[in-house]
This record gives structure tokens, sequence and C-alpha cells, in this order.
């Protein structure tokens, strides 16, 4: 009764497959043991009554292609729209360390949101990615993109963000 669509609500950017919205990570593992796979966060479309894994993607692609034909652990979200709903499946990987620095610094300057609205979320930023992120989204859209593609280091981007964050002129000759 579950459907992936990564399209829409996989928070991921790095090497994700289109069709399952999962990197090589869990692909060496042969089995899904539910007592290891915790708990997807999923979203009903209203419009089509169809539940959409949301945070979970790696757990629900193992379960899917091992057989595994028991019960899941699933939280449904509470999200008016698409959008929302990615937003909190984007929340959830952040808070549990889950994806890159650059997949949340782009969810963040996607959505607008900064540091004290992920600690107001309940999301510490204590831990290297979100504190890494909330470097990232301060680059100029140029070295921002400029670290997407590869030609910034992320090492690089967090010495530059981290030093020049409220500075994109010296940012930009710095680069």
């Amino acid at each position: 009764e579950l459907e992936a669509d990564p399209a829409r609500f996989q928070y991921k950017v790095e090497g994700i497959d289109p069709k399952t919205g999962t990197t090589t990570e869990l692909k060496e593992v042969k089995w899904y043991r539910p007592e290891f796979g915790g708990q997807l966060l999923v979203w009903r479309d209203p419009a089509t009554g169809t539940n959409y894994v949301v945070n979970g993607h790696h757990r629900f692609e193992l379960a899917r292609r091992s057989g595994y034909n028991g019960p899941l652990a699933v939280y449904f979200i509470d999200a008016k729209n698409e959008k929302e709903a990615r937003a909190i499946g984007a929340l959830a990987n952040i808070a549990e360390g889950r994806g890159t620095a650059l997949d949340a610094a782009k969810f963040m300057r996607e959505s607008g949101l900064g540091p004290d609205d992920l600690a107001n979320q309940g999301i510490s930023l204590k831990g290297n990615l979100a504190r890494q992120a909330a470097i990232l989204r301060h680059l100029t859209p140029h070295l921002f993109n400029e670290l997407q593609i590869g030609r910034l280091t992320e090492a690089q981007a967090l010495a530059i963000g981290t030093h020049l964050y409220d500075q994109p002129d010296l940012q930009e000759q710095l680069f």
C-alpha cells in the first residue's frame, strides 16, 4: 500500500536512483529486518489516496527488493500538500544526520529556512550535517552551483562560508 515517488519526495540529490530514490547504501543487504528498519514517514495524497514514502526510501526499497511481506512501522505525517510533506521528510533526514551537508543546504536555500528555523523544529545544530548546511547556505548562488557541480570542494566551500558568510563580493574574489 506504499509507493515511492523520489522526484517528489526524496530530498537527497547525489547518486540517487530516480526510480527508487536510493543510493547504493543498502544494495549489498539481502533481506529486510523490521527490527532494524525503524519508522517510515508516509504521506497520503488527498487527491489520489496514494500513500507515499517521504522518509525511509532506502529501507522501503530493501523491504520490497527482498520480498518482505510483514508489517512496516509507518507514521502518517500531517501535511497539506506534497511540498509540505517533502519538507517534513527533509527535516527528518536532517534531524537524523542523513544525506549530505549539500543536500541539507540545498533544502534550506529552497525553503528559506535558517538555523533558527531548524532549531525551532527540534533539530540540533550541534551535529555536523545541520551545522555545515547552515554554513553552505550562505554561499553566493554562483559558488553554490560550483559546489553542486564539483568545481568547488565541500572543504573549500565550508572555509569560504565560515569566514565570509555575509560578504558575497569577497566570496567571489576568493574563488
